[in-house]
């Protein structure tokens, strides 16, 4: 990734050691308002897509979840119709990673992204990275993306 492209995106650029452990944003432009995106991302469908196969609870800052799979993780902020960041932690991992999840308005339509960091490796980049890719294209089945 090239450094002026990652500030732009909001990355970091990653290290030969991988020290840095920042995938970036995943992200589309949807045909839908920024109520709606919201909306679905924090009912219990939407969090099901982007969190896992039933895992749903309050959205609410402090609120703690663990997931089927024995992932576990804390709300840190909730921000409604802006973003939402949590952490996120596998068994295996010794330290959790944080989450972030946007809806940005575009004019009538809206972005969502979603970012992580504070992975443990380049292992774990790849996996989440296509993760986050197929959350984006369930999403885009349905959601129209804007041309």
């Amino acid at each position: 990734m090239h450094a002026s492209y990652a500030a732009h995106m909001g990355g970091q650029v990653l290290t030969s050691e991988g020290q840095t452990c920042s995938l970036g944003r995943t992200f589309t432009t949807f045909s839908i308002s920024v109520e709606q995106a919201w909306d679905f991302l924090t009912s219990e469908e939407g969090q099901r897509i982007w969190l896992g196969e039933a895992c749903s609870f309050p959205l609410t800052e402090g609120a703690t979840y663990t997931t089927p799979n024995g992932a576990k993780g804390v709300v840190r902020v909730i921000n409604p119709k802006v973003n939402l960041r949590l952490t996120w932690q596998p068994q295996e991992w010794a330290n959790a990673s944080t989450i972030q999840i946007r809806t940005i308005p575009s004019g009538m339509n809206t972005v969502i992204s979603f970012h992580q960091e504070g992975l443990p490796g380049a292992k774990e980049r790849t996996s989440m990275r296509h993760r986050w890719q197929q959350v984006i294209a369930e999403l885009e089945t349905l959601f129209p993306p804007s041309k």
